[in-house]
């Protein structure tokens, strides 16, 4: 639930994504991660909070939401705050009840946060994991009841560690963003995803109505392939079994990152067939595709 809400928030975002389909993780594998985000990975073990370690304090960028690591491989409550506890900056204190009515009150303007500022509420969740900051880590934003008016506890932390960064957040932002869509989970998820990469450019640009959703992959041969979904319809209740219908997506532009050292030879549209005229803009290949239906593949050829 977690990780297809967040998986969603960024998608709906146009942030590129992949998903660890191991257990493990592997060193070739973290050497190869700019970002990687924990959505509620209760059970950690030692092995792997030492490796994650390793790979922040090299320059990574680690998001962390509700109880990850509050727990060992097998299952077992921890008693020492967690196993990310020097990483994440953060002591976790067990559970604490569900609350309907929090929200996420920014206590500190900070780049996670994006154009939230301090003193802003955005709806949150209201089931969190009683925190409080340790060493350097610095609270942004609390989790606050408008019922009660009862501050539950820090809802997001962040912190600085090696030459990488972190951002943790005691609550699930991205599964209140599933049930919910409120955009201002999605925004905060993508300023925090943003924030953890350093400011690197995204892998891929897309202007298009909400709901085309766009996923790249390298190819085989090297060269970059942007798939994409329009998501894009309606459900016609007349028709007794509400029937749903994709409605086309006009002028939808695309742009995909030419790799550094490489070249853009041309934009062709797999499923349709025909190849689309391109520029080269900011270091990304940009084409407009007149109409997508339900799904097309874009392939950039690169020379």
């Amino acid at each position: 639930m977690m990780c297809g809400g967040l998986a969603l928030a960024l998608l709906d975002e146009r942030i590129g994504l992949d998903v660890n389909p191991s257990t493990e993780m592997s060193e070739e594998w973290l050497r190869g991660q700019k970002v990687i985000a924990l959505s509620g990975a209760s059970g950690i073990s030692v092995e792997e909070a030492k490796r994650l370690s390793a790979w922040v304090r090299s320059g990574g960028g680690l998001l962390a939401t509700y109880d990850s690591g509050l727990y060992d491989e097998k299952g077992q409550l921890r008693h020492d705050g967690g196993a990310l506890r020097d990483i994440l900056g953060v002591k976790m204190k067990g559970q604490l009840a569900s609350q309907p009515e929090c929200c996420y009150r920014v206590t500190e303007g900070h780049a996670a946060l994006g154009e939230y500022a301090a003193g802003t509420a955005v709806e949150g969740d209201g089931r969190i994991i009683p925190v409080e900051a340790v060493g350097g880590a610095r609270m942004i934003a609390e989790c606050w009841n408008l019922g009660t008016g009862e501050v539950r506890g820090p809802a997001i932390v962040v912190n600085s560690y090696g030459r990488g960064r972190t951002v943790y957040v005691s609550g699930s932002l991205e599964a209140n963003y599933l049930f919910d869509r409120v955009e201002s989970n999605g925004r905060l998820l993508r300023s925090m995803v943003e924030y953890l990469g350093g400011g690197a450019p995204q892998a891929f640009k897309l202007q298009a109505p909400r709901g085309v959703y766009g996923v790249l992959r390298q190819a085989m041969s090297g060269d970059l392939v942007l798939w994409l979904l329009a998501n894009v319809g309606f459900k016609d209740a007349a028709a007794g079994l509400m029937r749903q219908e994709f409605v086309p997506a006009s002028n939808v532009e695309v742009g995909i990152r030419v790799p550094e050292g490489r070249q853009p030879k041309g934009v062709r549209l797999m499923r349709a067939g025909h190849s689309l005229p391109h520029r080269l803009e900011t270091g990304y290949a940009t084409a407009t595709i007149p109409s997508l239906h339900i799904a097309e593949a874009v392939h950039l050829e690169l020379a």
